[in-house]
Parts: structure tokens; sequence; C-alpha cells
């Protein structure tokens, strides 16, 4: 015997409870006291993000701990506060994050400024042979070059048949 859903005439499993799939899931959506809890936790959720949001003074004390401690120890310390705001494992993460683009932000800004500054440095020219041997004359060392105990590999047969010669 076969079964059929009671919506469409689609034909279901004897263990389904009357309906296919997607009729079940109609069925639910249409249904006044799901709607309203969805809305209801929805709702909550918004609430209890707002609640997450950090003071500016929580913030700064968060950074500052940040700077000497590390993640785990500062929410530690967080936790054991009795001025009563609560502070998650995540908002401490997320002030290391904020920490490192604050941080990027000023490398990057100094790096833009040295190469303004390179900009316009005027361009050495390179010494001539008299030059050298004058400073040579006045005490500079030589620098011994580095010189490699193997070939580079532009001066090897290379492949997979090297290992049998």
């Amino acid at each position: 015997m076969t079964h059929s859903c009671c919506d469409c005439a689609r034909p279901v499993t004897k263990y389904s409870k009357g309906r296919c799939r997607s009729c079940a899931s109609k069925a639910v959506n249409r249904d006044r006291a799901v709607i309203e809890k969805r809305t209801n936790t929805l709702r909550t959720r918004a609430v209890t993000k707002k609640a997450e949001v950090l003071t500016p003074a929580t913030t700064s004390l968060v950074r500052a701990l940040l700077r000497q401690h590390s993640v785990s120890d500062t929410y530690a310390a967080l936790k054991r506060r009795e001025d009563g705001q609560p502070v998650t494992y995540n908002q401490v993460r997320q002030q290391v994050r904020f920490m490192q683009e604050d941080v990027a932000v000023e490398a990057l800004a100094a790096l833009s400024s040295a190469a303004a500054l390179v900009a316009h440095a005027p361009v050495k020219r390179p010494l001539t042979f008299e030059e050298q041997l004058a400073r040579v004359a006045a005490g500079a060392a030589l620098v011994p070059t580095f010189r490699q105990s193997r070939p580079d590999p532009s001066r090897t047969l290379g492949g997979v048949a090297t290992g049998m010669l």
C-alpha cells in the first residue's frame, strides 16, 4: 500500500506523518506559533548583541591588559571583575584584532612617510677607484665575499636521473 502526501498527492514513505518534505516545511512556516517563536528568538539575540558591546572604559582596560598579558590571562582577570559588566572571550580576541589593525595602519603610515623621504633623498653616485683606495688607506676593512660550497643549480645536470650518475 502506497502513502501519498495529504496536500499534493506526492508519494511518501510510510514513516512520514502525512506530508512530503516541501509541504511539511510550508505548513510549519505558515504556523503562527512558530513564526512568533522565531521572531522572539531574533529579538532576544538582537538585545544580547547590543549588551555585548564594550564601553570605552572597558575597551581601554582590555587593551592595556593585552599589551602585557596573553588573551586567556586578560579574559581570566576581567572575568573576576566586580563592576558588573561581563566580558566574553571573543570580545577580548576582537580587541586583539583591532589592536593589530591599528598597528598595521600606523606601520603603513610610517612606511609611506619613509618612502616619501627616500623619494626626495639625493641619489649617491658610485665611488671611483681612487676614492675606494683612499678609504682602504684610511682604515676601511674589506669584507670577504661568500663562496658557495656547492655549485648553484644553473651549473648542475639536474633532472631525475642525477642521482644515478
